[in-house]
């Protein structure tokens, strides 16, 4: 709190105080101090005693400063430490409704990859993102490795693309004897890379429909060249196109309108395993594939044919999601292909 004199009176103001120095805030004696005093009525209003619980709540703000700080300084020379990984600045971070790999990465200023490599349930797909799902979060970017036998200073180093000054600079690795690391040893590797999963993209499996058409529906329309497609819904991107999330995430309501991108047959409709929920699949000809997934519903069977702009689903949760959003992808010849790309 601030004391002013203006004008012959005495103004109060209280200052916040910064992001993260307080981690509950209590009443404070002096919410109940008038927002301003005459000279006259400092000594009625028992100035004294307020100037005294000023005192008394600056120190401690000054007691919790020294507390940040030194929860910082541990952090910074690593001697936190998760379970597995003793005397190393991990945490785990519980995942929340509307999270993505992208959104985490940026928070915590860490690469995406790294939160993949650091925890085995999100490697090779990361749409085993749920919420209530326990992350561990690295300080850094890089890798979290254990030992394996065989395994050297060099070794490690060469395979994850670092020096070993680079494993050996982290005090929370605790390396005394790089010539003698123990199978099983865990080590935190700052700037780390690991090699990128092989993603393997099944074909789907159609579902029959219910009645077939009478007769086969009429090819497809070629895509005009450019960009071929159009947005399949509105709403904020929440995770772009990356080697390990091959399409982009659009989020909304609950229910918002999914329609075709383009002009083309329906090939699957319903469940997909690997984390998509429910999901339409659209073949456009000429080699091109749209995937809708994590759908609440859909308005298309398979052989249809459909017209850009149709609406063929709702937007949903299904499978492994967060919160409502569409994944959406685009496979030309079986490659996935950046959406924005082929969007106008």
């Amino acid at each position: 709190m601030v004391l002013t004199l203006v004008g012959g009176m005495v103004s109060t103001t209280l200052a916040a105080p910064r992001i993260g120095e307080l981690a509950v805030v209590t009443p404070s004696p002096l919410a109940s101090m008038p927002a301003e005093l005459s000279q006259d009525q400092l000594q009625e209003e028992g100035v004294t005693q307020w100037l005294e619980a000023l005192e008394r709540e600056a120190q401690e703000l000054q007691l919790l400063r020294q507390e940040r700080r030194s929860e910082n300084a541990e952090v910074a020379t690593g001697t936190g430490g998760v379970e597995g990984f003793p005397g190393q600045a991990l945490f785990t971070y519980v995942v929340k409704p509307g999270d993505t790999l992208s959104s985490l990465a940026s928070r915590f200023g860490i690469s995406t990859d790294t939160i993949v490599w650091s925890n085995d349930s999100l490697e090779g797909n990361p749409h085993y993102l749920k919420v209530g799902q326990e992350l561990t979060i690295l300080p850094f970017s890089g890798v979290a490795y254990t030992v394996r036998p065989g395994d050297t200073l060099e070794t490690i180093a060469n395979r994850h693309k670092v020096s070993q000054k680079a494993i050996l600079g982290y005090a929370g690795n605790n390396i005394s004897d790089p010539s003698r690391l123990s199978v099983g040893q865990k080590l935190v590797i700052p700037g780390g890379q690991k090699p990128p999963a092989v993603v393997y993209i099944p074909a789907p499996t159609p579902i029959p429909a219910k009645k077939a058409p009478a007769t086969p529906p009429a090819a497809p329309p070629k895509p005009a060249p450019g960009k071929p497609f159009i947005w399949p819904a509105s709403g904020i991107i929440t995770q772009y196109f990356w080697a390990r999330h091959l399409g982009i995430d659009i989020a909304k309501s609950l229910n918002h309108p999914i329609v075709a991108a383009g002009d083309g047959t329906v090939v699957y409709v319903g469940p997909k395993d690997g984390g998509y929920g429910n999901i339409v699949i659209i073949d456009h000809g000429n080699g091109y594939q749209t995937w809708y997934s994590h759908l609440n519903a859909w308005e298309v069977k398979v052989g249809q044919v459909v017209k850009k702009g149709q609406l063929i689903g709702k937007m949903g949760s299904t499978g492994r999601s967060t919160g409502p959003h569409l994944d959406f992808r685009v496979f030309l010849n079986g490659r996935a292909l950046n959406p924005l790309s082929v969007l106008p």
